[in-house]
């Protein structure tokens, strides 16, 4: 499964590619096609960035219980991966219909534009931060804990957190592939529909949920156990992703 999300990721790759190639027979001036590369070089920054968490995740020796999390991490990761190249169409767009008669669709392009790039950037952080998280509770997964009257793998309580994501990141992940399209032997991207946004806006929030339950639990049980302290997360990380999300779900899409 991971091998197959990785692939998805290089197809995201190879399709910015395209995009960035096709952009010198867009009828785009000299100053628009440096901004469509100068988005070029920012995604593939960030693209790669992503591809490096999911070949980390993909190749980390993890129990079974935390197996599931780096597959929904990995998938995660393609999404944005693949919301960073419809930021590269849509730059394209704009620039196309800047010069146009139309004003409307314009700013419709800008609209779409401002939310899908706060959305990716948002995708990515949430990676990079499951990263840290997978890698703190690799290191605890032989610890346990006492809770009434029972011992418990430390790795078995975290993991409870992540499990109700799973729908949620397989719809965004089924999305989010459906935006690579071929068109004339060449990868590109279409824009993603208000439903499917939507859709991709729901697997972001349940990983801030997930780390919020993580948070308050790590909060409410390091005096009993000290290892806890050094959870990587903490509750304002946790607000600052909440109220990042929160502002991109009030950004208009049209």
């Amino acid at each position: 499964m991971a091998e197959e999300v990785i692939d998805v990721i290089t197809d995201a790759e190879e399709a910015i590619d395209d995009e960035a190639a096709s952009a010198e027979d867009a009828g785009l001036d000299e100053e628009e096609l440096e901004n469509v590369e100068k988005e070029v070089a920012e995604v593939k920054e960030s693209v790669s960035a992503l591809g490096k968490v999911a070949d980390y995740l993909k190749n980390l020796d993890v129990p079974l219980t935390l197996q599931k999390f780096t597959q929904f991490v990995i998938k995660n990761a393609a999404v944005g991966a693949i919301l960073y190249g419809v930021n590269v169409a849509l730059t394209k767009l704009k620039a196309k219909l800047s010069s146009g008669s139309s004003s409307t669709a314009s700013q419709a392009a800008k609209a779409q534009y401002n939310k899908i790039n706060a959305l990716s950037s948002l995708i990515n952080e949430l990676t990079q931060t499951s990263q840290t998280v997978t890698t703190w509770l690799q290191s605890h997964q032989n610890d346990t804990i006492n809770l009434d009257g029972f011992t418990v793998p430390l790795i078995d309580i975290f993991t409870k957190y992540t499990t109700a994501m799973g729908q949620a990141v397989d719809n965004a992940y089924a999305v989010a592939k459906t935006l690579i399209v071929v068109q004339g032997g060449k990868k590109t991207f279409s824009i993603p529909t208000t439903a499917q946004v939507s859709t991709i806006i729901t697997a972001s929030q349940s990983f801030i949920t997930a780390f919020s339950g993580m948070v308050t639990f790590a909060g409410q049980k390091k005096a009993q156990f000290p290892a806890l302290s050094s959870f990587p997360v903490s509750q304002s990380s946790v607000d600052d992703l909440q109220a990042k999300l929160t502002a991109l779900e009030t950004l208009p899409y049209a």
